[in-house]
């Protein structure tokens, strides 16, 4: 892999344990990121190369439409571990530091929604990440009839742009989001749980003549038990798309 050097130019706080990272690319280079693609940051740390994938989002999701196109900067949404070497790095970096960006990596391609007119998006955690960039395309593209959203977390405060998602839900009648929680505090009044069967098949809904495509991504857990529901549920293998969480 080829890796361009970056510098760090902003840091700003999205929940209690995960940041957006601003990336600004040396003059005269331009790094396009399709979406659905990642990229992977790299940094020696303790005399190793350390390599990990992360999944561009945007600067924001209910700004989309207003973003410069002049803006060539990389946004990386990123949870930092306790216990995690490389993202314990990540937040030690500062303003004006310096770090190893690859090229775009991944096999999704936007011709998989060619003729979909109900999209749907499973996302655990920070499986968020290359959803905000899609939800962000199909509804400028006005084409998908419905995008819903399934955001499994553990907690309310681990919710990744809450606001947001709900700002988008309300100007944009094609656009839903269900937030579901396993470890919900006593004044949490939408879904709870984890995934299963019974859940999918009511959300899910499979409308006469619609073409639906789904969208998973979280730990790998999540992702195997989701894409084996949904099988079970009637989902071909052409109607799923899993990114690697």
């Amino acid at each position: 892999l080829f890796y361009r050097d970056c510098v760090l130019a902003s840091k700003a706080e999205v929940n209690h344990n995960s940041q957006l990272f601003r990336l600004h690319f040396p003059q005269g280079t331009v790094l396009q990121v399709p979406v659905g693609r990642h990229v992977f940051l790299k940094a020696l740390i303790q005399d190793t190369d350390v390599v990990r994938p992360y999944t561009p989002v945007g600067q924001s999701l209910v700004a989309a439409s207003h973003h410069s196109s002049q803006d060539s900067d990389l946004y990386l949404m990123i949870k930092v571990y306790p216990d995690g070497v490389f993202t314990k790095y990540l937040n030690s970096l500062r303003v004006g530091d310096h770090i190893s960006v690859s090229g775009p990596e991944g096999v999704f391609s936007l011709r998989c929604f060619r003729d979909v007119t109900n999209l749907y998006l499973l996302a655990a955690g920070t499986g968020f990440t290359p959803m905000a960039r899609l939800v962000s395309l199909v509804l400028q593209e006005n084409t998908i009839r419905l995008t819903k959203l399934l955001f499994f977390n553990r907690r309310e405060e681990d919710i990744l742009w809450r606001s947001q998602l709900s700002e988008l839900a309300a100007k944009d009648e094609r656009f839903q989001v269900e937030h579901i929680l396993s470890e919900p505090s006593d004044s949490w009044t939408n879904r709870t749980g984890r995934v299963d069967e019974a859940m999918l098949k009511e959300l899910l809904v499979r409308p006469s003549g619609s073409r639906c495509y789904v969208c998973v991504c979280g730990p790998s857990a999540f992702t195997e038990l989701t894409v084996r529901l949904l099988k079970q549920l009637g989902f071909s293998e052409e109607e799923l798309h899993t990114f690697q969480g």
